[in-house]
Order: C-alpha cells, then structure tokens, then sequence
C-alpha cells in the first residue's frame, strides 16, 4: 500500500468548508419551512368545528315538531340534535321550507 502526497491549499479547504455549511443551512431552512408549513395545516384544522348529529334524537325532535308537540327535551336526549330535528318538524308541519340535515337514507347523498 502507497501513500500519495495530497497538496492541500487551505483556501480551498476553507471554501469547500463554507460551501458545505450553505448547503447544509439552505437544506435546513427547506425543512424548517416545511414542519412550519405543516404546523400551521394542522392549526387551520384544529380550527374547524363539527358538529355530530345524533339521528334516534335528531328523529325525536322531527316527529315532535311534525306533531306539534312542546320542544321539551327528554333526559337522555343529545339537545342539539333533538332541537334541529324538532324545527324541521315543525317546518314540515307548517309547510315553510326547510333542508334536512340527516339525510333519509344515510347511505344516499342529497344533491
């Protein structure tokens, strides 16, 4: 095994140096823009707020609005959804217009 002479001008390895540096801070700032990038995606969805239907008290509250019963809702009862059922009961049963919210056959979308 030979050993060969290797010149090194420390100019050059100075240069090679900070050039290896940029390329490592420029690879660095794409990551960092991209976890910034990602973050703020997840802040936008943690912003949206869902509402969740409960159909047995969602059809509860229709049938009693439909019926024109009192918009008292019984214990055990998800009071959202009994509430948006009733007045679209009661929209049916005064003939006013009125879009369902849950559709009638869950497996079917409504246009």
């Amino acid at each position: 095994m030979s050993l060969q002479k290797i010149d090194l001008n420390p100019e050059e390895l100075a240069q090679e140096s900070v050039s290896e540096a940029e390329k490592l801070a420029r690879s660095l700032r794409r990551e960092a823009d991209r976890l910034a990038a990602e973050r703020k995606k997840i802040r936008e969805e943690d912003d949206v707020k869902r509402i969740v239907i409960d159909k047995a008290s969602h059809e509860q509250g229709r049938s009693d609005g439909k019926s024109g019963r009192e918009s008292t809702v019984p214990p055990g009862v998800d009071s959202f959804s009994y509430y948006s059922g009733y007045i679209e009961g009661k929209a049916v049963r005064e003939r006013t217009k009125c879009h369902r919210i849950v559709p009638e056959d869950p497996g079917k979308e409504r246009g």
